[in-house]
């Protein structure tokens, strides 16, 4: 069995039932770009994603919850693209 190693964000993270990562608003985060991430034991692929109000193309609206990183580009996150990245 392998251990829960839940990390900085803790057990916080939900998904869109497509697999995307929500933002704190609770919108599904688009993809920015994928990369391979070699600083750890394992080498694996990890995925940027980022404000749907912004990414791909800024909508013209406003974040619903007034998040403090709009103004800077908007939310971010980093997750590994494995499935089990999701559990």
């Amino acid at each position: 069995m392998i251990p829960l190693v839940e990390g900085r964000r803790g057990s916080e993270r939900v998904f869109a039932p497509d697999g995307a990562p929500l933002c704190a608003a609770g919108l599904a985060m688009p993809r920015l770009f994928v990369y391979q991430h070699r600083t750890g034991l394992v080498a694996h692929e990890r995925e940027k994603c980022g404000c749907p109000l912004l990414h791909p193309r800024p909508t013209g609206e406003v974040c619903p919850i007034a998040g403090k990183h709009f103004a800077r580009g908007g939310c971010t996150t980093t997750i590994a693209t494995g499935r089990g990245a999701r559990i």
